[in-house]
């Protein structure tokens, strides 16, 4: 009987580890195929898209946002958001 339970319990770990992988690799797919396509609408969008850190540093902008403010991405990134204020704002 235990030489019964073991073989049952091998041929399910040899038989579920290959159908678990399949599982998670597949979900990762669908996942990254999602991501891909919302980031790519994002980023063709006309409306600014700005992502900033705690500190208020800009760590994301889209093409909108590079239109918007006529700043090129490099001169955007790790900027603060304070550079997007207007000049009446500065001592803020």
């Amino acid at each position: 009987l235990q030489a019964g339970g073991t073989a049952a319990a091998l041929t399910l770990l040899f038989l579920g580890l290959p159908f678990g992988a399949f599982v998670v690799l597949r979900r990762e797919r669908s996942l990254h195929r999602e991501i891909s396509r919302l980031s790519a609408a994002i980023q063709q969008s006309h409306s600014a898209v700005i992502i900033t850190s705690t500190e208020r540093r800009i760590e994301y902008v889209n093409d909108g946002a590079v239109a918007m403010t006529g700043y090129a991405v490099d001169e955007l990134l790790g900027e603060t958001t304070r550079l997007l204020l207007p000049p009446e704002f500065e001592d803020t």
